[in-house]
């Protein structure tokens, strides 16, 4: 039988070097399934690395984030294939 790993609000955002409290809006957001044991919210190590990898931003994506935008990458798509 597999051991399965829980891993703490505390622990998770160390792992993300972000602030706990983000942690705690994806959870309330449902982004991730989690259960309390205490006062201890915990969530499934497997969950997590799903919402961790959930989060990447591929290189396309980053230069429409940084301001270049979708219209941009459209028009030099038009424009390339306007010059074949």
């Amino acid at each position: 039988m597999a051991v399965l790993k829980n891993i703490t609000v505390k622990e998770m955002a160390e792992e993300c070097r972000c602030n706990p409290q983000t942690i705690r809006r994806a959870l309330d957001a449902g982004q991730m399934p989690a259960f309390k044991v205490g006062r201890n919210l915990l969530v499934r190590r497997c969950d997590f690395d799903k919402w961790f990898h959930s989060k990447q931003v591929l290189p396309a994506m980053d230069a429409r984030l940084m301001g270049g935008g979708l219209h941009a990458d459209v028009a030099k798509f038009m424009r390339k294939g306007a010059a074949a």
